[in-house]
């Protein structure tokens, strides 16, 4: 994988390449060797700042997934049950609530 600038200069040092050995001139041959090591060195170095690009995403991928995890796990079950009607009342606030029903008439109402 590299750039098209990469893959021209390959190419281009390909020909170079046997355009030198075509016509015996050593100095082109050498010219054209020289740009395609170039160009794979750099197609070289391109794809490994993308698999360190792709490293890095996939851990920061891995990371929102541990978190993910992380807060439904240590999330305690919230649902709210409901409390039994007469449990959770005092006594005394009983008597109170039945007293106002009687005189307010609210009792009748029902």
């Amino acid at each position: 994988m590299g750039t098209i600038k990469n893959q021209k200069d390959k190419v281009l040092g390909t020909a170079k390449e046997k355009l030198g050995e075509i016509l015996n001139k050593e100095e082109l041959k050498d010219e054209g060797r020289a740009q395609t090591e170039a160009a794979e060195e750099k197609a070289a170095q391109y794809q490994a700042r993308i698999d360190e690009l792709e490293d890095q995403q996939a851990e920061k991928e891995a990371k929102t997934q541990d978190l993910t995890q992380e807060r439904k796990k240590d999330q305690p079950d919230r649902s709210k049950t409901p409390l039994p009607e007469d449990e959770h009342i005092p006594d005394q606030q009983k008597i109170e609530e039945q007293r106002m029903k009687h005189y307010t008439g609210i009792e009748e109402k029902l």
